[in-house]
C-alpha cells in the first residue's frame, strides 16, 4: 500500500508542477514506474520534485 499510496502522491506532485498527466506505468511489490505526457523532461525536474 505504501507505494500505491506514493504513487497517487507523485501524480499529483507532478501534475501541480508540470501539468502533466500520467499515461502508464507498472506497480510490483516495493518498486514502481509511472509514464507522463512530458513533451520535453526539464533538466532540473528530478531536484524540483524533490523539493
Amino acid at each position: 500500500m505504501r507505494t500505491h499510496s506514493g504513487l497517487h502522491v507523485l501524480c499529483g506532485v507532478v501534475f501541480r508542477e508540470s501539468g502533466a498527466l500520467m499515461t502508464g506505468g507498472n506497480m510490483e511489490p516495493g518498486e514502481a514506474r509511472m509514464h507522463f505526457n512530458l513533451p520535453e523532461v526539464p533538466p532540473d525536474f528530478k531536484t524540483h520534485m524533490r523539493s
